[in-house]
């Protein structure tokens, strides 16, 4: 899912709907805030489905700080 839009790849993985898209684009738009940050504002995604889809369409891995002890 490399190269795909935020959007399309939440869309295409049945995530949100297309009317929910559209909604947030239109809204985006107006706010000129970040695409996943609407999504998350509007209540259609989790702050989770964010990082999970960025983390695909990155193709990086994802490291929890929380987890990590210091000495």
């Amino acid at each position: 899912m490399k190269n795909m839009r935020l959007g399309d790849m939440l869309l295409a993985a049945g995530v949100i709907s297309d009317e929910q898209l559209q909604a947030a684009l239109v809204k985006q738009k107006e706010s000129r805030e970040r695409l996943g940050t609407v999504l998350i504002d509007e209540g259609f995604i989790t702050e989770d489905q964010l990082v999970g889809a960025l983390k695909q369409q990155l193709g990086i891995d994802l490291i929890d700080l929380t987890r990590w002890q210091t000495p």
